[in-house]
């Protein structure tokens, strides 16, 4: 069950309103797919749509009520891929609060302005300007050591940490959904990225 209007776990999303497990497992791998209908208005508006649409439906019953939340997602949407998913899992939160009635459209709405920039910054620093260099250092300088194996090496190190933070962040947001970014600043990312650029 779920404690007032915070959700623990998995079975903090079930209920009257319920998102199975399986349901959130495939908005999850649905979000690796955010930026395949990137487009100039919305940006990655049609990837979220996508992404959120199993929860959605299974929300919301009355296809008016699914209609609208689909809707609200459409609006333009722009964020850094990896660490999206904290954001999609806070969508949910907030959408499961929505369709009790414990909350107004709007919340969800405004944790998405919330977050897109600082989440977008945080991943760019993270992902693209400390892990992947430090990665592609460590790999390169293993070369004389693996051969041809450094870019199987590469692929398989940067995705270990990428795929783990990613299914991270999301169950931050599914479980945590305001409290998220206190929850992220309990991760050090920014110190860990510096520590990384050190590195390479």
């Amino acid at each position: 069950g779920c404690r007032g209007d915070e959700p623990r776990g998995l079975r903090g999303l079930e209920g009257r309103h319920m998102v199975s497990a399986a349901v959130l497992l495939r908005v999850f791998f649905r979000s690796f797919f955010l930026q395949a209908s990137w487009n100039p208005k919305g940006m990655q508006n049609l990837g979220l749509a996508y992404a959120l649409y199993p929860a959605l439906r299974a929300l919301y019953e009355k296809p008016e009520d699914l209609a609208a939340a689909v809707k609200r997602h459409l609006t333009s949407f722009n964020t850094h891929p990896y660490v999206a998913a904290a954001i999609v899992g806070g969508i949910i939160f907030h959408e499961r609060q929505i369709a009790r009635g414990l909350e107004p459209p709007e919340k969800v709405e405004s944790f998405k302005a919330a977050l897109m920039g600082p989440l977008a910054a945080l991943g760019d620093g993270f992902f693209w300007l400390s892990l992947k260099p430090a990665t592609g250092a460590l790999c390169a300088a293993l070369v004389p050591v693996v051969g041809l194996w450094a870019p199987v090496l590469f692929l398989v190190l940067y995705n270990a940490v990428h795929l783990t933070l990613r299914a991270r962040l999301y169950w931050l947001g599914l479980s945590t959904g305001d409290r998220l970014v206190e929850e992220l600043a309990k991760h050090e990312l920014p110190w860990l990225g510096v520590r990384m650029r050190e590195v390479a």
